[in-house]
């Protein structure tokens, strides 16, 4: 078996986050060390579910991890490790300012790199995405509240978690047409939400930028009735 190492939770090799100077916006990066084995041995799923899940393989990973390490510009972003478990470690990311960067990861010899794109917002825009989110349209083509269908225990999960892989443009189109304009990735859900104004559509983006990538739909927010009042204030 050799080992390498992967970013579990980004296939891209891209985030895309954002800062408006008020609101936190995080992201979690899962980087592990995993072994692969020799094209020669072919196994089947429940083979190769007992050898990953094997305590052999878990010691060796658990020790490949102490060679993981995550850098990025310090006065673009911070970087601290908020999780640790034999396959590797989940590495929070707060950014700081705008702008554009690389992030490393390192595995022993290996440097995996990845893209960061952090884009400047302005804190009304967030605050108009919020109202929406929790809103619905009226008029000629009237649309419901993002809440009504995300902040359930089925709904899909729109935080920061995986969503940093796309752009402001995928992700906007994502939620109109129900198609990602990034990757031409198709919702299995009819899709496509309104907006009020063109300020209104371009706010919803970074409100979702904004969520805690750590918290399921269902807890995001925690309740209906803590965003409404948040939103009279």
């Amino acid at each position: 078996m050799t080992w390498t190492a992967k970013f579990f939770n980004n296939r891209v090799g891209k985030i895309f986050t954002g800062y408006d100077g008020v609101n936190s916006y995080r992201v979690l990066v899962e980087f592990g060390p995993i072994g692969l084995l020799p094209p020669t041995i072919i196994l089947n799923p429940f083979q190769l579910q007992a050898l990953y899940s094997s305590p052999e393989y878990l010691a060796v990973s658990k020790e490949k991890t102490k060679s993981l390490s995550f850098e990025v510009d310090p006065t673009l972003m911070s970087v601290k490790v908020i999780e640790e478990s034999p396959l590797g470690r989940t590495y929070e990311l707060v950014t700081l300012q705008k702008g554009d960067t690389m992030a490393n990861g390192r595995f022993e010899t290996l440097t995996l790199p990845l893209l960061v794109k952090v884009s400047g917002y302005g804190p009304e825009q967030v605050t108009m995405g919020r109202k929406r989110y929790v809103s619905a349209t009226e008029g000629n083509n009237p649309s419901p509240s993002c809440a009504s269908c995300h902040s359930t225990v089925t709904g899909a999960d729109h935080s920061p978690y995986l969503m940093t892989q796309f752009s402001d443009e995928g992700l906007l189109s994502s939620i109109e047409t129900g198609v990602n304009s990034d990757d031409g990735y198709r919702l299995k859900v009819l899709h496509k939400q309104t907006f009020s104004d063109p300020l209104e559509r371009l706010s919803i983006v970074p409100y979702l930028r904004t969520l805690d990538p750590k918290l399921t739909p269902d807890q995001q927010p925690t309740a209906l009735t803590r965003l409404l009042k948040e939103i009279q204030q």
